[in-house]
């Protein structure tokens, strides 16, 4: 009786897929299986719960009915979110590529944010005397779902923008600016219990791009812009003497 109870506490936090599993430990204590091929087996689905929530959900945080995919956001997702950012950079800079680097403080900012932006599932900008606005900023969100998103499948959602002319493709753009030296991405989920369910991403860049983007009135002064056009706003606050490239500094320009 003592293992059924194990495997029915196990049961009730468990995934569907798992329900399968607890009915093969309870035939074999119905069979009068040894006791250690019994603990063995509920020993078993234990681990793989434990797998299978940390591979899907990560923590999860009962007041606001968020869940933050922690395993999709260490160093594989950073090296993720670095690749689909660095390829179309290296499609579209002109001269030498400058690749991205992975920052952890916009990412931990990035994480932050994200979780607001679900809590409601509302799209909005940081509000007005926020300090995340002297960021390059990125966000997508998608109603509907507590699924996380790869990032492939939301730059392929920024990308399709490219043409779209200024703002309307405010996001490729900041991918693309090439002064631009640091990025951090996290993404947030409602869980799965919520009334409203939505996924966000956010992605924050420092220093910001998109600067003095005004009369813009082709894409080739668009790409022109991001190539030749300096960074804006602080470095990140863990890299406070990031790079200055594409301005001028003790009179010399310095080229990115």
């Amino acid at each position: 009786m003592k293992l059924i109870n194990i495997a029915l506490s196990l049961l009730l936090a468990a995934p569907a897929w798992a329900t399968a599993k607890y009915t093969t430990v309870k035939k074999s204590i119905d069979g009068n299986l040894d006791g250690f091929g019994e603990q063995a087996e509920v020993a078993k689905i234990k681990h793989e719960l434990v797998e299978h929530e940390s591979h899907l959900r990560g923590s999860y945080d009962e007041e606001t009915l968020i869940a933050v995919d922690q395993n999709r956001n260490n160093a594989r997702r950073a090296d993720e979110w670095l690749t689909e950012h660095n390829n179309p950079r290296e499609t579209y800079q002109t001269g030498q590529p400058r690749m991205l680097k992975w920052n952890t403080d916009l990412k931990r900012k990035a994480q932050s944010y994200a979780k607001k932006l679900t809590i409601d599932c509302v799209n909005r900008i940081p509000p007005a005397g926020s300090e995340l606005l002297d960021l390059g900023f990125n966000i997508a969100m998608k109603q509907g779902h507590s699924d996380f998103q790869a990032p492939a499948d939301v730059m392929r959602l920024w990308n399709n923008k490219l043409y779209n002319g200024w703002p309307g493709n405010k996001e490729m753009s900041q991918v693309l600016w090439k002064a631009t030296e640091y990025v951090g991405c996290a993404q947030a989920a409602s869980a799965k219990e919520a009334t409203k369910t939505c996924t966000s991403t956010v992605c924050f860049y420092a220093r910001a791009g998109n600067c003095g983007m005004g009369g813009m009135n082709s894409w080739a002064d668009h790409e022109k812009k991001i190539n030749e056009g300096p960074a804006c706003g602080p470095c990140p606050a863990d890299r406070p003497n990031c790079s200055k490239c594409n301005t001028k500094v003790n009179g010399e320009f310095v080229p990115c």
